[in-house]
């Protein structure tokens, strides 16, 4: 079990997943079987659980490696323009091909009949009062390589944290071989495994191997009743923090977020605690999560423990909340990595 309390050492923060296009729809309705809804207003922009998480880590001040690859195509031509008005450089695997580095692995060295994956992309119906509901296209973020990762960091990592969406997919187990790669070269790193709405779908073989990495689980309170089965998020998430033997962070909306915890010396036994926020208008939930994590991240990275972090976390999250799309301004969060690195000195 990792210790709540804040890395300290200067090792690398590490982000394994996607990279994506977001099309924002704001819609009156959602759309029934046979019906067809007009569009009231839409947003492009970028988005996937990584690069989301990454992004506000990059805008709190923490460094970290976006371990998020773009693909070829329509959508991937569409981030890298984003990517670029960003000034942000993407993390390329070394050592494999670049003609090859996005088709899917051939039978054959001669069978190039497989067209190149292009960058995932997500459709998020937004209704009025802030909720979405989302259609993914999904791409190349699903079908890692373990040749991608023979380069990426494993010594001297810090913290590594990865989403259920591309654990799911046909890449799945070159993510976990290079979790695994880098709990054995960095025993003491921390690893977040952030599940998403795939959480039941993840097979019980991958289930079992992130298991065995320890990791710490950040979700929200519909994946935890979903996945534990428990009809309470009290416990749902002393379930998963027993199986897990670790630290489980669950996050609930305007009710702010749960931190459960092993007892030192008796892993049986788990503390909870909650940790209120402050309701705010909400002008769309999209990447809240994703935001919450990555800010929780950063704020464990300056020497909070898990509790703390989660309260700062929260307000990073309601600031996200109250803007379109799933990520913010520098500018917004300016005074927020004032306040963490202020606290870190």
């Amino acid at each position: 079990m990792q210790s709540g309390k804040a890395q300290t050492s200067s090792g690398k923060v590490v982000a394994i997943g996607a990279l994506m296009v977001d099309l924002l729809c704001r819609v009156d309705n959602l759309p029934q079987a046979g019906e067809g809804v007009v569009v009231t207003s839409s947003h492009m922009t970028l988005g996937g659980c990584a690069f989301n998480s990454a992004e506000v880590l990059r805008q709190l001040g923490i460094s970290c490696e976006l371990l998020a690859p773009t693909g070829q195509g329509m959508f991937a031509t569409m981030a890298q323009e984003q990517l670029t008005q960003r000034g942000i450089a993407l993390w390329q695997p070394e050592g494999v091909a670049s003609d090859n580095l996005f088709c899917e692995p051939k039978d054959s060295p001669n069978d190039f009949s497989t067209p190149p994956y292009d960058c995932g992309a997500c459709i998020c119906f937004v209704t009025p009062d802030g909720q979405r509901t989302m259609v993914t296209l999904p791409g190349v973020e699903r079908h890692f390589q373990s040749a991608w990762f023979e380069q990426a960091p494993a010594k001297e990592v810090s913290l590594a944290f990865c989403s259920g969406y591309e654990i799911d997919g046909a890449g799945g187990h070159a993510i976990l071989s290079y979790l695994s790669r880098i709990r054995h070269d960095s025993p003491d790193a921390t690893i977040i495994y952030a599940a998403g709405p795939r959480i039941a779908a993840v097979s019980r073989e991958k289930t079992a191997q992130l298991l065995s990495l320890d990791a710490v689980w950040h979700i929200n309170d519909q994946e935890a009743l979903a996945y534990s089965g428990c009809e309470t998020i009290a416990s749902a998430g002393t379930t998963i923090a027993q199986a897990t033997h670790n630290t489980v962070v669950v996050t609930a909306g305007s009710l702010g977020a749960y931190v459960f915890e092993p007892v030192c010396g008796n892993e049986s036994e788990i503390t909870h605690s909650h940790v209120s926020t402050t309701p705010v208008v909400v002008a769309d939930t999209v990447g809240a999560g994703d935001a919450h994590l990555g800010a929780m991240i950063a704020a464990y990275m300056c020497g909070m423990n898990w509790v703390d972090a989660a309260c700062f976390a929260n307000k990073i999250s309601a600031a996200v909340c109250q803007s379109i799309g799933a990520t913010v301004t520098d500018e917004k969060l300016a005074i927020f990595r004032q306040l963490l690195h202020e606290k870190q000195q």
